[in-house]
């Protein structure tokens, strides 16, 4: 039987003093996880979804099975240029975009 991953959606606050975009804050997390002992599994489902250069706040989405590593991966994170911390969970995007108002475009 095949079990289906289910996904969640971890808001980031980026306490970094440099104006990046989507693209920059995606490369430094594909950069970090070279670095990081993660999962394949893991690996393969980290995606940046959202960022927002003005409020500093990002989306990353992941599966239900790594949501701990995932999180305590991107709170290490805090040391790197980036000063990654994780603020909320949820398991729709939808949310995350009504409770932090975040804007629906990439």
């Amino acid at each position: 039987m095949v079990k289906i991953l289910k996904r969640r959606y971890i808001l980031l606050r980026l306490n970094t003093t440099s104006p990046l975009s989507q693209r920059d804050v995606a490369a430094i997390i594909k950069e970090s996880m070279r670095s990081q002992p993660l999962t394949q599994e893991t690996r393969m489902g980290l995606r940046l979804i959202l960022y927002d250069p003005e409020k500093k706040l990002g989306v990353i989405r992941c599966n239900h099975r790594n949501i701990d590593e995932v999180k305590s991966f991107l709170n290490s994170l805090g040391q790197t240029e980036l000063g990654a911390h994780t603020l909320r969970t949820s398991g729709t995007i939808k949310t995350l975009r009504e409770e932090f108002h975040l804007d629906k475009g990439r």
